[in-house]
């Protein structure tokens, strides 16, 4: 598994498209501002859009006891989304 963290990937992911291989990496403090605006562009999918929704509310969640599944509603769909976003904006990049 990728140990860098979700705001790393990002941030780095927005380098790769806004500047030259010649010119990467960036200093320290210029990737400082992409890890800043790779946060704020993961807390802006905090609140998930009517199509993640409903995609997740389309999953299966096999219960621990077997021979059946569990389905996320509407709240169970949109508190996984935070969670899972909650998360990412928590590492420490």
């Amino acid at each position: 598994m990728n140990q860098h963290s979700m705001i790393e990937r990002v941030a780095t992911a927005i380098e790769t498209i806004m500047f030259s291989p010649h010119e990467l990496p960036l200093d320290d403090e210029l990737h400082g501002k992409y890890l800043i605006t790779a946060r704020a562009a993961i807390a802006a999918m905090r609140e998930p859009s009517d199509a993640i929704v409903n995609k997740i509310q389309t999953l299966r969640m096999p219960l621990p006891s077997g021979g059946s599944y569990l389905t996320p509603g509407r709240d169970g769909a949109v508190w996984l989304w935070q969670a899972i976003i909650d998360a990412a904006l928590e590492e420490k990049p």
